[in-house]
């Protein structure tokens, strides 16, 4: 497999082929005073230009090691995938009405051609960005998939009793597998406590990130493992979930994958 240097060297490389033939095909109606057409090969060049910048990036973000730091490439891009696809609409919206305001006012007439090449190359542009912008979102999705099954890779501890996760004091994730009526008045102690504590003969070990506060209830102590794992669940849930992390806005169908995720690590 390439590297990110030799990558971006072949694209640099393709990029001045381009150029090269850009120029050889627009010379002849340049130098024939047909700046339209020009502008329009100047504009489908471009597109290719674009199409391929963003295809090094994507090569670029896949070749990332570092897992936090492609997350967050990911998301960057995104955004301003969305925010180029919000301006290029913008613009054609404009530029479908030029037309008419030129003809109604004969101001800036010779610019309806420019305007009109415009026109029939921007959804092209747009066509791109959204390409690019499924790709990012099918790359964050096989991100996290992966990223969870990395840190899920664990021996599952036996005599579990309880496990809860809470959000404040709110219960977003529980699971029980005794019915002693103990459950309630143990949320309540898990929203008060931040360290390990006791509570009817269990030993409860608790791991928290933020306001998410994770609490299994067990009938010993768990392996050092097995606690690492908890704390991995809570950064996994934070990455699948960066804005709800802070909140705590969770709807039923996110606290039903939250339940997955926690299951994962700590039930499977």
């Amino acid at each position: 497999m390439p590297s990110a240097l030799e990558i971006k060297e072949d694209f640099k490389y393709a990029v001045l082929v381009e150029l090269g033939i850009l120029i050889a095909a627009a010379a002849n109606v340049l130098y024939s005073g047909d700046f339209e057409n020009f502008f329009l090969y100047v504009l489908i060049f471009l597109a290719v230009i674009l199409g391929e910048w963003l295809a090094e990036k994507g090569l670029l973000i896949s070749k990332e090691r570092n897992m936090v730091v492609k997350y967050q490439k990911i998301i960057d891009e995104k955004r301003s995938a969305k925010r180029a696809i919000a301006l290029l609409f913008f613009i054609l919206i404009v530029l479908s009405s030029w037309g008419v305001l030129s003809y109604l006012t004969r101001i800036y007439y010779n610019t309806r051609d420019y305007a009109r090449a415009l026109t029939l190359m921007l959804p092209w542009y747009i066509a791109t960005y959204a390409v690019w912008l499924g790709l990012l979102i099918y790359m964050k999705e096989k991100h996290v998939k992966l990223l969870l099954a990395l840190l899920s890779k664990k021996r599952n501890e036996g005599k579990i009793r309880y496990v809860l996760l809470l959000f404040g004091a709110e219960v977003l994730v529980r699971e029980s597998f005794v019915s002693d009526g103990s459950e309630e008045k143990l949320a309540e102690l898990l929203a008060e406590h931040s360290e390990d504590f006791r509570y009817m003969g269990m030993q409860i070990s608790v791991a928290w990130v933020g306001k998410l506060k994770l609490g299994v209830a067990s009938t010993g102590p768990l392996s050092s493992k097995t606690r690492l794992k908890m704390k991995d669940a809570l950064r996994a849930i934070k990455i699948a979930y960066p804005k709800k992390f802070e909140t705590g806005e969770f709807n039923v169908v996110e606290r039903k994958e939250l339940e997955a995720i926690i299951r994962r690590y700590i039930l499977s």
